[in-house]
């Protein structure tokens, strides 16, 4: 046993330019192979949240023009989508209000909710929480030389069949300022307490928008659900949204299986030759064993340990490097924590063990090519 591991050490020393080469290609290949799979299968929830940031993918209207939603409404819907699916679920009840002489629309919401619907939305400020505090748009803000803190009048008709009708107002305090990139940034925010002195008390509701985890089919049948559920709701995709995210999976899904069939195949490559390169180097090593008595299977076995070996610091190498750079991408470029799951470890190292063998097995057939008479005769 001490023999055949000093032979082992000395086999590696001596060609150690090779190994290392055999050795990195393992560590790079584990690593990205490790790192992609588990991106791919982690595509559906990395990707749905980076979709989900841009607002609903569902949105939710009265049948009835006649007979508008209500809050009642919303917690029937809550209690049918469940907290498994949901996101979060946004009422809207829209008015018009005037600053400083300017009409703007004003969005009576449940300010949490839209939070959880609006990931991507950036916030100079807070949120509003109390009754009084405002979310006003970037445009407006600009427009008006309005900051953070800012104290401000808005005014509406309480009548809107009698334009005589006399004006109420109160005074708001601006909490944040959103920038989201579209028509948000000409609208004003508040919560439903806030509109309740403004306007009396509101129970109506425009439109519901919700944010819910799930694909386009998901999404579909869902949708189908609450439709014959309720004779006054309608549920809408919003397609744009559902569509891109189905589209975007396939796209992704397709490419890291490319480059993972890939670097397979580079890794062997790399495997194959170099293997190839010490027999062919080890020849009269190899000749000068089956002169002094040693079997085929004897020098086979001898060069599998060297590769185990030299496998298994790969592969261990290779899956810490992996891990980190899977971590590294999610946290990166997706804003969250990857889900590593055992199985995945099993895979990729079915996956490597078998590049590994077949790259080293195939060029060990050389070896029978290799004959005494090769030493004799001073080849």
């Amino acid at each position: 046993m001490n023999m055949r591991r000093k032979l082992l050490v000395k086999a590696i020393f001596n060609r150690r330019g090779r190994f290392l080469v055999s050795l990195l290609s393992l560590i790079i290949g584990t690593a990205i192979i490790f790192s992609l799979l588990t991106l791919y299968f982690d595509i559906p929830n990395q990707f749905s949240g980076a979709f989900r940031s841009y607002g609903a993918n569902m949105i939710f209207v009265s049948k009835d023009a006649k007979r508008p939603l209500t809050l009642k409404d919303v917690d029937s819907l809550l209690k049918t989508i469940g907290d498994e699916k949901l996101v979060g679920l946004a009422p809207y009840h829209y008015e018009t209000v005037t600053l400083n002489q300017q009409p703007y629309l004003l969005s009576l919401t449940d300010i949490n909710q839209v939070k959880a619907n609006n990931t991507s939305w950036r916030v100079e400020g807070k949120w509003p929480k109390a009754s009084h505090d405002l979310l006003i748009g970037k445009e407006i803000a600009e427009f008006s030389e309005i900051k953070v803190g800012s104290i401000i009048k808005l005014q509406t008709i309480l009548d809107k069949t009698d334009m005589d009708s006399r004006l109420k107002s109160d005074n708001f305090v601006v909490s944040g300022i959103v920038t989201t990139g579209g028509n948000e940034e000409n609208s004003l925010f508040m919560n439903w307490s806030g509109g309740n002195q403004l306007f009396g008390q509101m129970g109506e509701v425009d439109v519901v928008e919700a944010n819910l985890e799930g694909n386009k089919d998901e999404l579909t049948q869902l949708s189908q659900t609450i439709n014959k559920k309720f004779g006054t709701i309608e549920a809408r995709l919003a397609s744009r949204i559902s569509e891109a995210q189905d589209k975007v999976f396939k796209k992704i899904a397709r490419l890291f299986l490319v480059i993972v069939i890939f670097v397979a195949l580079l890794v062997s490559l790399i495997l194959f030759t170099t293997s190839y390169a010490m027999i062919s180097e080890r020849w009269k090593e190899i000749s000068l064993k089956k002169t002094l008595g040693a079997f085929e299977t004897m020098i086979y076995q001898e060069f599998m340990r060297e590769n185990l070996l030299i496998s298994c610091i790969g592969y261990v190498l290779g899956f810490i490097g992996g891990i980190l750079g899977t971590k590294w991408v999610s946290a990166t470029f997706f804003l969250r924590e990857s889900h590593l799951y055992w199985w995945f470890f099993l895979l990729v190292l079915g996956v490597m063990m078998c590049i590994s063998f077949f790259s080293t097995l195939i060029p060990l057939r050389k070896i029978k090519k290799i004959t005494i008479e090769q030493v004799l005769k001073g080849e």
